[in-house]
C-alpha cells in the first residue's frame, strides 16, 4: 500500500488523501505470498493543479495536523502519517500487548475518536498529538519483535513533525561534519547532535521512501509475533461530521451503538473546503 502510495504521487503527483484501515485490503496471489492494496481513491487529489483548501479522510487516520486545522491543504506528510494510525490502531486491536481492555478502550477513544465543535466546526487531532507526544504506541507493552519496532520507528518520526523546527545553522554544520568525516566513530558523534537527529526525522516525512525502506527492512526478519488476537469490539463511529450537533461525545457514543457496524467499517468522510 505504500509503494501504491508511493507510485501514484512521484510518477503522476497524485495524492490519496484517504488512508484508513477500510482502504487497504491484504489479498494473497496465485503464489499464495500476501500483498497489500491501496483501496478506493475517490478523494485523491492532482497536486499539480491549484488546490482549495480543504480537510479530506476518514477523521481516526487523518493526521493531528489536519484535524487540528478547521480548514487546511492536505499534504503528502498527512497521508504518511495516517499510516502511523492506521498500523497503530489496527496493532492496538488485533496484536498482544499490556494493556487492559479499560485502559485500551481509553487510548482508542482519546486518541482517534476525539473530536469537539467549536463555532461551528468540527476539531481534534489533540489526542493523537498528546499520544504522539507521549510516545503512547511505544508504551503499550507490545510483544518485543521487529514488529514492535516498526511501530516505535513510525511513530517516532511522526512525531518529530509535532516539534520545534531545528535550527539550520547547526544542521547546516553538522552536515558538513558529517560529508568531511572520514573516522566513523567522530561521524557518529556527529549524527547524535540533537538538532541533526530531529531534522533526520523531520526530513523522513518529505517522501515515502524511508517508510518503504524500514517495511522492507522488517519483513527480511523472522522476528514478528506469531498469532493476532482480537480484543473488545471498539467500532468506527460511522458519522463524525454531522453539524447538526453540539455534543459530539453524545454523537459518538449513538454511532458506535449503531447496528450493523463492524470494527473495520469506515465512518463518513470529511469535506471541509475553502476557495484558495
Amino acid at each position: 500500500s505504500l509503494s501504491a502510495h508511493d507510485d501514484a504521487l512521484r510518477n503522476s503527483s497524485i495524492l490519496h488523501r484517504d488512508v484508513s484501515v477500510g482502504n487497504i485490503l491484504i489479498f494473497e496471489d496465485d503464489s499464495g505470498k500476501r500483498k497489500g492494496l491501496l483501496n478506493d481513491w475517490e478523494l485523491c487529489k492532482d497536486l499539480r493543479i491549484t488546490r482549495e483548501a480543504e480537510r479530506m479522510g476518514t477523521w481516526q487516520f487523518i493526521s493531528a495536523a489536519l484535524l487540528q486545522t478547521p480548514v487546511g491543504c492536505h499534504e503528502p506528510r498527512d497521508d504518511f502519517e495516517s499510516f502511523l494510525h492506521v498500523l497503530g490502531w489496527t496493532a492496538l486491536k488485533f496484536t498482544h500487548h499490556a494493556m487492559g481492555d479499560g485502559l485500551l478502550r481509553h487510548l482508542l477513544r482519546n486518541t482517534y475518536d476525539d473530536a469537539l465543535f467549536d463555532d461551528g466546526r468540527i476539531q481534534g487531532g489533540w489526542g493523537k498529538r498528546d499520544a504522539m507526544a507521549d510516545r503512547s504506541l511505544s508504551r503499550a507493552g507490545f510483544v518485543p519483535s521487529t514488529f514492535c519496532d516498526v511501530i516505535i520507528d513510525f511513530e517516532d518520526t511522526c512525531a518529530s513533525r509535532y516539534v520545534r523546527t531545528p535550527d539550520p545553522d547547526v544542521v547546516k554544520e553538522v552536515s558538513l561534519m558529517i560529508e568531511s568525516e572520514t573516522n566513523e566513530k567522530r561521524k557518529t558523534i556527529h549524527m547524535n547532535n540533537p538538532e541533526w537527529t530531529l531534522h533526520v526525522k523531520q526530513s523522513r516525512l518529505n517522501s515515502a521512501s524511508w517508510m518503504i525502506q524500514r517495511c522492507n527492512q522488517a519483513l527480511q526478519s523472522s522476528d514478528w509475533p506469531e498469532d493476532a488476537v482480537p480484543r473488545f469490539e471498539h467500532k468506527l463511529p460511522k458519522n463524525l461530521y454531522a453539524t447538526d450537533s453540539n455534543d459530539v461525545s453524545t454523537e459518538l457514543e449513538q454511532t458506535s451503538r449503531n447496528e450493523g457496524s463492524s470494527s473495520l467499517s469506515k465512518p463518513k468522510r470529511s469535506r471541509t473546503t475553502r476557495k484558495s
